[in-house]
């Protein structure tokens, strides 16, 4: 959906041909794509309009509604995990930039960060 979301509705042989670019190492089937694309539609993730013989496709959603889309699915899969431990574990797993800790931060009502934030570990 990458390539749909930066570059606006597109019919399939451009979808097809912007994943060749973008993934150089990757090699992709035309009929791939085309199921790709039909699978989209079908979970309703993106939409199509016929123009001529083809079809140009575009996104319903943005990237970030995509996203609480995934987590929402994540935390329903991950049995007995409450949706702030879920982000707890990715966070240690990942990584987290100061920047990245800034914005989240920023979000955290006050009265809750106790629960988030522990003091850094001092080391001899």
């Amino acid at each position: 959906m990458d390539v749909i979301w930066e570059n606006g509705p597109l019919a399939a042989r451009d979808v097809y041909y912007l994943l060749v670019q973008k993934n150089s190492n990757k090699q992709w089937a035309y009929k791939t794509v085309k199921t790709f694309l039909a699978r989209l539609v079908k979970k309703n993730a993106i939409s199509y309009t016929r123009v001529g013989n083809s079809y140009l496709y575009e996104t319903f959603i943005s990237r970030e509604e995509s996203a609480r889309i995934e987590v929402n699915r994540l935390t329903q899969t991950v049995c007995g995990v409450e949706k702030s431990e879920l982000v707890l574990l990715l966070l240690q797993e990942l990584g987290c930039s100061e920047s990245m800790c800034k914005r989240i931060m920023s979000i955290v009502p006050s009265s809750k960060r106790k629960h988030f934030c522990k003091p850094p570990v001092k080391r001899a």
